[in-house]
């Protein structure tokens, strides 16, 4: 073993091992990029919901809303004709690409947009944990029946919070942190095996160090990428916030929607739902945080309520 790594600490094996370094940042780059672009449309595939094996069309109401909302986000011709819709699986709203590049965004939408009263709510295609059936008599049964029913206003707050997250440069900003983390972690481990001369020490030392550099790296992207990650959520929301009148207030709505619907999975999904949801709604978080909380993003509403009402006032 030792004759075998031998070679990677003369000159030429620690070029190789720098080189290899660097096509492995690139093609990171390349890759985390190249799903958000040229494999934009199988990620699609991937999260979209299929109604007989099939991708389910918008509804002819929902399309034109999102038509709607896409126009009163004021984007530029290039850019508003690179955004397209689709049915999401899920509750949630979805995103994925940007306008800055060819291939665009896509902005996916729950199917759940489709009911306008509980009524309306097709059982049968909602299923939680372990693909079981919640008790839709319980009050937490209610409670996620209630919730998953928007305002228009609402619906068309969140679509414009997609739209908007979807023009910013996040695929490229991303993919450098990723790069730049592997790139970094093998320059900080080459730096200080050569300046302890930890290189010269044995194989199980060597990896030691260059595991702990790794994780450092590792640490440091996670950290910058929910970092920009929990400011271009609060650019979102104030940019869907003030799109135009009633945003706001659909905002607020639909935030206040999204913790009921979270509180309630956490009381029909049992002990999972607690590791899951917060008793407040949000996501149960532990070392990270890859998005801005709920509550916060419903305060943040609210300042931008209160801020406009005193303008007006004023």
């Amino acid at each position: 073993m030792a004759g075998r790594t031998a070679w990677l600490l003369t000159d030429t094996g620690r070029k190789v091992c720098g080189a290899g370094v660097l096509v492995l940042s690139a093609g990171s780059f390349a890759a985390y990029v190249a799903q958000h672009t040229v494999f934009l449309d199988k990620y699609k595939d991937l999260v979209q919901m299929y109604s007989m094996g099939v991708g389910k069309p918008l509804k002819k109401e929902i399309s034109e809303r999102a038509e709607k909302v896409l126009a009163e986000c004021k984007l530029t011709d290039r850019e508003s004709g690179l955004v397209r819709f689709f049915t999401v699986f899920g509750f949630d709203t979805f995103h994925a690409g940007s306008t800055y590049t060819k291939m665009g965004t896509i902005i996916g939408l729950p199917n759940h947009f489709n009911y306008n009263s509980k009524e309306e709510i097709d059982h049968s295609k909602i299923q939680i944990y372990n693909n079981s059936e919640p008790k839709w008599r319980s009050e937490a049964g209610q409670e996620l029946l209630d919730s998953l029913i928007l305002s228009e206003n609402a619906q068309k707050f969140a679509i414009a919070r997609e739209i908007h997250s979807g023009t910013t440069s996040y695929i490229y900003v991303y993919g450098a942190l990723f790069s730049l983390s592997i790139s970094s972690s093998y320059c900080l481990g080459s730096a200080l095996s050569t300046k302890y001369r930890i290189r010269l020490a044995r194989m199980p030392i060597r990896l030691m160090l260059y595991t702990l550099c790794g994780l450092l790296g590792f640490g440091v992207f996670i950290t910058l990428k929910d970092s920009i990650t929990l400011y271009w959520d609060k650019y979102a929301d104030k940019m869907a916030a003030l799109t135009g009148n009633g945003y706001i207030e659909g905002g607020i709505e639909y935030y206040q929607k999204v913790l009921q619907r979270n509180r309630a999975l956490r009381h029909l999904m049992g002990n999972y739902g607690k590791k899951v949801y917060t008793a407040t709604g949000n996501d149960e978080l532990l070392l990270r945080t890859p998005h801005l909380p709920y509550t916060n993003r419903l305060d943040f509403l609210h300042e931008l309520k209160a801020d406009k009402k005193l303008a007006e006032e004023q």
